[in-house]
């Protein structure tokens, strides 16, 4: 019967530099195991196994290690292990201790011998633990030396790490009727035709006392190789692919995702609506490269055809022509206590699906640019549990509500000679508003009638199709309360570039801590 025993390196990792090289010259390190290694190993724990029981008779693991030595080894090796040509990048670096020197050279000064330590290159293969390796003996039959199976079980029992210390190992024989492997690995004589691994020559006895012998003994050293061993060449199969599929998260429909802002230096009041714009802008493309599956995808990039499909995204259907009854989704900020865009809140009546949940938290994994010039002038959004609570609330219900962003009029209140134009003053185009969303009629109030007379300077959204040279996306804004006859519920934005941030609304007094 052949003889098999099988190798479970319980670290996944392997350990070994090949016979006479330092770590810093045998990069790679030894793969597969070399036979003379096990044959060392066995060795090795026979003088254990002879201090435990008592059995000190030679000539049983004589016959065995002789018999093991007489015919090579084939391999079953894991195809998913790291062969050598990816070692080096795999190595460890660890301190080792070198010469003995005084501590404190000074003369006079009290001092004590400390080693010396130098980094060694500690290179490694990559072996999984559900994957052992498989020695294989074809036609080695031991069935008959009946003490030289239980020896090598007593041997393989004993066996704790090979090659080096963290190579922590665990052998056993296989039993006769096992199902063994086909062996993928073969040891040839042909220089260059494979790993080379350090064997005992094939047709000559095993000499039992260069087996034993350590470096320093007078039968090795300054040897290249041990007599009686010979190198021969692992020719090593070719890794298999392994894929690991993700899990995608299931993710529920929800019609809100919230995200904290994040910058060293966040933009004035009057540049805003640059950081809804370019998170807006960042999940499109994030969605164009979901249906192209190519990196550098913009949304632009995408068919009429596939743009529409988001039209609840970007606010315009299949003709490009904007989308009416404010059903796309809203990109709102939210100011906290020092007047900073803290808070970015992603709303739509109709939840948001899967695939654009995965674009919005895609577009927080990149900082983005609020202006140019300076690394500084980046933010970063960081994804918010769902049950976070909103720092203002903006769903109300409330009878009273103050604008959190600057409102800006859909049209201009001052004509170009500086004079208010008529039926065009900021209460009244909040009123027009109003009922243009489908709200009850208000009052209206100027948060401070003589400051708030001529606003503040905002930009606004400008689409690309308007988008030219000469447009200026300036437009004033304004502190707006408005106050309703019986409660209402929200969110609540009126005026220009509602969708991007500016004229939001929140309950006067429903500020959470």
């Amino acid at each position: 019967m052949p003889l098999a025993i099988e190798q479970v390196f319980l670290t996944g990792r392997f350990h070994a530099t090949r016979w006479n090289q330092s770590p810093f010259e045998d990069l790679h390190g030894e793969w597969p195991p070399s036979p003379w290694r096990l044959l060392r190993t066995l060795a090795a724990r026979w003088f254990e196994y002879a201090r435990e029981t008592g059995d000190l008779e030679t000539a049983v693991r004589d016959r065995l290690l002789r018999a093991l030595a007489r015919e090579l080894p084939t391999f079953h090796l894991p195809t998913n292990a790291t062969h050598s040509s990816a070692w080096a990048s795999r190595g460890l670096k660890q301190y080792q201790p070198t010469e003995l020197t005084k501590s404190d050279k000074k003369k006079g000064e009290p001092w004590v011998k400390r080693p010396q330590t130098t980094l060694a290159v500690d290179s490694f293969a990559c072996v999984p633990h559900s994957a052992p390796v498989i020695w294989l003996w074809p036609t080695l039959d031991l069935g008959r030396d009946k003490a030289a199976i239980e020896l090598l079980d007593h041997l393989l029992r004993r066996v704790t790490y090979f090659g080096r210390a963290e190579s922590l190992s665990f052998l056993r024989r296989l039993p006769d009727d096992a199902a063994l492997p086909a062996p993928n690995c073969t040891l040839l004589s042909a220089p260059g035709a494979g790993s080379p691994v350090l064997a005992p020559t094939p047709g000559q006895s095993l000499d039992i006392n260069v087996l034993l012998a350590h470096s320093d003994d007078q039968l090795v050293r300054f040897r290249r190789i041990p007599p009686g061993t010979t190198w021969r060449f692992a020719p090593l199969p070719v890794p298999a692919v392994v894929k690991v599929e993700q899990p995608k998260p299931q993710r529920s429909p929800v019609s809100l995702m919230q995200f904290a802002l994040g910058s060293r230096v966040f933009p004035p009041m009057a540049s805003w609506i640059r950081l809804t714009e370019r998170f807006r802008g960042a999940a499109l493309d994030a969605l164009a490269r979901q249906l192209a599956a190519k990196p550098k995808t913009r949304f632009r990039d995408l068919s009429p055809s596939q743009r529409a499909g988001f039209a609840l995204m970007t606010g315009k259907g299949a003709d490009e022509k904007p989308l009416t009854g404010h059903r796309h989704t809203w990109f709102l900020l939210l100011p906290d206590a020092g007047g900073r865009p803290t808070r970015l809140v992603c709303y739509r009546h109709e939840p948001f699906t899967a695939q654009e949940q995965d674009a919005l938290l895609a577009a927080s994994e990149m900082p983005l640019s609020w202006d140019y010039g300076s690394n500084d002038w980046r933010f970063r959004a960081v994804p918010l549990p769902a049950e976070t609570p909103l720092p203002k609330d903006i769903f109300g219900p409330a009878l009273e509500w103050e604008s959190s962003t600057p409102y800006i009029p859909s049209r201009h209140v001052f004509a170009r000679n500086g004079k208010p134009k008529p039926g065009l003053g900021v209460a009244q185009q909040v009123v027009a508003d109003l009922a243009n969303a489908g709200l009850p009629t208000a009052q209206v109030f100027l948060a401070d009638e003589e400051l708030e007379r001529r606003g503040i300077w905002v930009k606004i959204h400008r689409p690309r199709r308007v988008r030219d040279g000469a447009t200026n996306d300036l437009r004033r804004g304004y502190r707006v309360r408005i106050l309703f006859s019986a409660p209402v519920d929200g969110p609540i934005a009126l005026g220009h570039s509602t969708h991007f941030g500016l004229g939001l609304f929140v309950p006067v007094g429903e500020e959470k801590q």
